[in-house]
Order: C-alpha cells, then structure tokens, then sequence
C-alpha cells in the first residue's frame, strides 16, 4: 500500500516502493505489463545495483529530459525518516540515478503531488517532517536542477493527499485534506501569472456517503476536459469510515476553458 504506479508506455507501468505494515516499507521495482491479448498481466520485479530506500507515500511522475524518458520519484517516508531527496529512472535502461538538489533544498515532505509543466517538476502540498501540511509549491527545473518557489496572487492553503495537473498552462488541485475543516474542491492555478482561484464541488452526494476527495488517484480526459478520481476515502471523526464505492467523474470545462 502507498506505492506508486508509473505509466512508462501504452502497455508497461513501474510499480515503486509503498509499505508491506507500518514497520516494513518497500524500495521494490516492478514492472507491470499487460500482455497482448489485454485481458492478463504480468508483475516482474527489477534487479537493480542502485535505488532509492525504501519508502511510501512519495510521488513519482514521468517527464521527457534531452529526449529520454525518465521516471522521477520525490519524497516520501519511512518508519523514522521523511524524504527531501529526488531520483531518477531511465525507461530505457530501468536504471535508478540521484540527483543532488543545491541547498537549502525544497521542504522534504510524503503525501505531495508532483506533475509536470514543460521542462519543471511541480510539487505541491505534502506534509512536512513535523506531520505539518505544506503550500508552498516548488518548481524544479530538470534542465539545470535548480529549483524556486511558485509566486501567486494569494496563499495556497496547505494540504495532502490530493492530486495534481497541469492543463492549458494551469495548475489545477484536486481535494486533499487540511488542518481547516474546509472541504477542497478544486483549485486553480495560472502558472503565467499566479492567479489562484478556488472552486467547490457541486454534488448530489448525500450526508451518509460524502464524497470523499483524498487518498485517491485521478486521471484527466483531455478530450472532455473532465476528470476521473478513482478511489478515496478512509477515516474521518466527523463521518466516520467511509470510501467512494464508485469513480467519481467531475465536469472541470468551465476552470480550464
């Protein structure tokens, strides 16, 4: 549980880390394919000399760096240790590398985002090694490694466990959880001139099954300019247990258009 899950092509994904329990975390490489027939699989771990320690709730994206595909894994915890440290995989060769950030170095954080916008990483939220959420957001700029700090027209409130993605030169995130009670919906981000608007979720969830916006995964469908959440939900003191039995489509044409 908590690992990653990488798409590399239209019909391989890289499996990365995650924990077995809360005492035993994982830095196993995998490389799930589905065959050609589309109805079976197959999960082949990945001998590897180097790699990252292991870890869960870290955040991996792929990016295309001088024309090479490449896996980048952020962050992340283990049992003592929360990460601040960035490493690469090459989709070609499935060898790991590290990169050295220059100090002072991004906050290291677990439960982040990160997605991409042309040649820079941005990470979002996350909570910090005092368990405190995050809102700075950081840009890496896999060019030189260098990284700053995104300007916006207001603060970002803090969260975690959200999701992030970048469309028509917009940062667009999705739920998470806060230290307020506020319930995020979606926000959005201009990355040309910091803009930061906030936007509700317009539901007919009832009170007995809320959706739930964290601790979940989603896709974006260019196309219909829609997004799918997969997934979500966990304990929550004023509702109780509950998970998102179904995915959940949100209509998001009139944030991005």
């Amino acid at each position: 549980m908590h690992h990653t899950l990488t798409r590399l092509t239209d019909n391989q994904l890289l499996i990365f880390g995650g924990r077995k329990s809360p005492a035993k975390p994982l830095n196993n490489s995998c490389l799930f394919s589905i065959l050609p027939d589309g109805k079976r699989y197959s999960c082949k771990p990945l001998q590897c000399s180097v790699e990252p320690e292991a870890r869960w709730r870290h955040s991996s994206t792929l990016i295309n760096i001088s024309g090479s595909k490449q896996v980048v894994v952020y962050g992340g915890k283990s049992t003592k240790i929360v990460f601040g440290d960035l490493w690469l995989m090459d989709v070609e060769s499935k060898k790991w590398s590290e990169v050295v950030l220059p100090q002072p170095r991004p906050t290291p954080r677990h439960s982040q985002s990160c997605c991409v916008w042309g040649s820079q990483l941005l990470i979002t939220g996350g909570l910090d090694s005092n368990e405190d959420p995050v809102g700075v957001i950081a840009l890496v700029n896999t060019v030189d490694w260098t990284w700053s700090t995104l300007k916006t027209s207001q603060v970002i409130q803090p969260r975690y466990s959200h999701t992030s993605h970048v469309v028509n030169d917009q940062l667009l995130l999705i739920g998470g959880v806060g230290l307020s009670p506020v319930t995020f919906g979606v926000t959005s981000i201009n990355l040309l001139n910091g803009l930061v608007l906030n936007y509700s979720l317009s539901t007919d969830a009832s009170p007995e099954k809320p959706i739930m916006l964290f601790k979940f995964t989603s896709e974006f469908l260019k196309d219909e300019n829609k997004l799918v959440v997969f997934g979500g939900g966990g304990n929550c003191f004023s509702f109780g247990t509950h998970f998102n039995a179904t995915p959940i489509c949100l209509d998001i044409s009139n944030i991005v258009s």
